[in-house]
């Protein structure tokens, strides 16, 4: 699946490859102080990203809204290469943006690709156990905290397999 050719849409998100004019945006929300672990690689690595197609592979989607056209964040998918079936979920959002629940609405999409596109059985996402507010949206999505996850450096990991995906989703909308 080439991140050329991949866009997903909610009732309010489009997600969508990563563009050259994206730069100034992006380079900025990857460098908001609340987000303590998941900074942006640049925006040229973003586009030179040739999508999920082998392990090892990652897929990175600007955020914007359907309404205003404003880049509101980044949500990406990569393919674990140390496991099989597992995909990996990371996001940064400006904090402008906080509370409209563009992060769980564009997040839950990416999972909806993983799970019905894609052949990956588990995903899971990591977090600065500082930040709370990076935490709430995972847990909204249905993803639970591993127990015994938080290494050295602060990170914990939450993770859902399809079968639990299953039972909190039907199609795209939120039953949970």
């Amino acid at each position: 699946m080439s991140s050329q050719t991949i866009s997903l849409s909610t009732n309010r998100l489009l997600l969508r490859p990563v563009a050259t004019g994206d730069s100034v945006l992006l380079d900025a929300a990857g460098t908001l102080p609340d987000d303590h672990f998941s900074a942006l690689p640049p925006v040229d690595d973003l586009i030179r990203e040739k999508g999920l197609r082998s392990p090892g592979d990652t897929l990175s989607l600007v955020v914007e809204t359907l309404a205003s056209r404003e880049v509101v964040g980044v949500v990406r998918l990569t393919w674990s290469q140390a496991e099989s079936g597992l995909g990996q979920l990371s996001f940064v959002f400006d904090a402008a943006h906080a509370h409209r629940g563009y992060c769980v609405e564009a997040i839950q999409a990416l999972m909806d690709m993983a799970f019905t596109q894609l052949p990956f059985e588990r995903l899971s996402a990591d977090c600065d156990n500082r930040n709370g507010a990076r935490e709430k949206p995972l847990q909204r999505l249905g993803l639970s905290y591993r127990i015994g996850s938080v290494t050295p450096d602060g990170k914990r990991t939450y993770e859902i397999s399809r079968d639990e995906w299953a039972r909190f989703y039907t199609g795209s909308q939120l039953v949970a």
